[in-house]
C-alpha cells in the first residue's frame, strides 16, 4: 500500500482540475528509485477512475507547466 501525496504549491493551484493534482500525486507515489514512474494513461486512468483521454489532458497540463518530463 502506498500514499497520495499532494504538494500544497499543487494542491493549492485554482487553475488545476483535481485530475492534474490527483495525478501529479500519483505519479509521485509511482516514481521508482530513478524518479520515473513507469505505468501507461490506461492504468493511470483505471486507478483514478477517468477516462484515458481526460489522463492525457492532465499530463500535457503538468508537462507544460514543467512539473514532469515524458520519455
Amino acid at each position: 500500500m502506498y500514499y497520495i501525496m499532494i504538494p500544497s504549491h499543487i494542491y493549492q493551484r485554482k487553475d488545476y482540475t483535481k485530475t492534474d493534482q490527483n495525478l501529479y500525486g500519483l505519479l509521485i507515489a509511482l516514481a521508482s528509485t530513478d524518479g520515473k514512474a513507469y505505468a501507461t494513461n490506461q492504468e493511470l486512468a483505471k486507478f483514478l477512475d477517468v477516462s484515458v483521454s481526460t489522463v492525457s489532458k492532465s499530463l500535457q497540463t503538468l508537462k507544460s507547466d514543467s512539473l514532469i518530463t515524458i520519455d
